[in-house]
């Protein structure tokens, strides 16, 4: 198997990725790409050589249109991983979603700490309303299917809801 592929770290703190080729597969068994797409304030004790994010970084994505579309691409690949898709702010089933979803679509997974990286980062980054929107999504999805057996819901309805670290 090929591992994900990372080039340098941007400003953000959020490396880009070359993503053409990615399978869903590498993505669901490979542990430590995630802290270098969507860096926390916390040091990542999976991955501690990740970038952690700062207020400045923040401040760097708030003013940076190459940093926002490098997090919209970072942000599109999880979705795609996710059965998920984007469309501005609003977010669907892809059309992969029987197949994809069944990785976080559970009880308990690996995938829902993933999710809540994304959602913290997005809403820390200045994308709150697509990180709510996001959350929405899973809220219903969950809902809809096992919205008693989820634990996830209470930790990503926090991580939206997360400020961006003080200056």
């Amino acid at each position: 198997m090929v591992p994900v592929h990372a080039v340098p770290e941007c400003a953000s703190g959020a490396r880009t990725t070359r993503h053409s080729g990615v399978r869903s597969d590498q993505l669901e068994f490979t542990h430590t790409y995630i802290q270098w797409l969507f860096p926390l304030p916390e040091v990542s004790t999976i991955n501690p050589e990740a970038p952690v994010l700062t207020a400045l970084h923040c401040e760097a994505v708030a003013i940076s249109p190459l940093l926002k579309k490098q997090i919209g691409i970072n942000l599109d690949l999880m979705l795609r991983h996710w059965g998920i898709q984007r469309q501005a702010v609003d977010f669907i089933k892809a059309a992969n979603f029987d197949t994809q979803s069944v990785l976080w679509l559970t009880e308990f997974d690996h995938n829902h700490l993933r999710i809540t990286r994304v959602l913290a980062f997005l809403a820390m980054t200045g994308f709150g309303v697509v990180a709510e929107r996001l959350y929405t999504f899973f809220h219903a999805r969950l809902q809809d299917e096992l919205y008693n057996k989820i634990g996830a819901l209470k930790y990503w309805r926090d991580a939206i809801r997360r400020s961006p670290p003080p200056v």
